[in-house]
């Protein structure tokens, strides 16, 4: 991302596990137009809690926990809005956001109306119906979601690019299969 943007773009990539966002900084530190933020994105600012994995892994840490009763450890983070993150680090538009975060992303979405408004950046978000936090959640929740901002919604499968009303989690999301389709693009019509 930072050589898409060039030398007067900004990047700003925002982690919420500590280790992480410190490997991130020292690999970016000779690219001046990225700036890492140890933060969780979420609908509201404040402190909160990450959930590493019981293993001790990090993949998957997840601000609300999993549905497979995997009780984790709990990690203290510091959370931000988008909107209040734009403002901190001197942002006056956003033309692209990846989300990847386990399961948090309809609420980060839901938050942020008036810029995908204002900005109508392209969106890349990874969203899984196993993350699903309620019956208002998973795809189907995303294509909700982003309904009043006009947005088109496709989905990676394999090599493909497809629509999103073509998705079926019984077979574009099936664990273990070799093509998985959890990576949404979202463009602004």
């Amino acid at each position: 991302l930072a050589r898409g943007v060039g030398p007067a773009g900004r990047v700003v990539a925002v982690e919420p596990q500590a280790n992480l966002a410190s490997r991130l900084a020292e690999l970016t530190k000779r690219m001046p137009q990225v700036t890492v933020r140890n933060l969780a994105i979420s609908d509201a600012n404040g402190p909160a809690e990450i959930v590493m994995r019981s293993s001790g892994s990090s993949h998957g840490a997840s601000l609300t926990g999993w549905p497979d009763g995997d009780p984790g450890i709990r990690v203290p983070v510091m959370r931000s809005t988008l909107r209040d993150l734009m403002t901190a680090t001197g942002l006056p538009r956003v033309d692209f956001i990846k989300c990847d975060i386990e399961g948090h992303e309809l609420r980060v979405l839901r938050s942020a109306g008036e810029i995908f408004e204002r900005d109508r950046p392209v969106l890349f978000c990874e969203c899984e119906e196993r993350h699903r936090q309620d019956e208002n959640g998973g795809v189907q929740g995303l294509v909700q979601t982003m309904a009043p901002h006009r947005y088109r919604i496709r989905f990676f499968f394999g090599r493909e690019l497809l629509d999103v009303d073509r998705f079926d989690a019984a077979k574009h999301q099936v664990v273990g299969q070799r093509k998985y389709g959890n990576n949404f693009l979202l463009e602004p019509m």
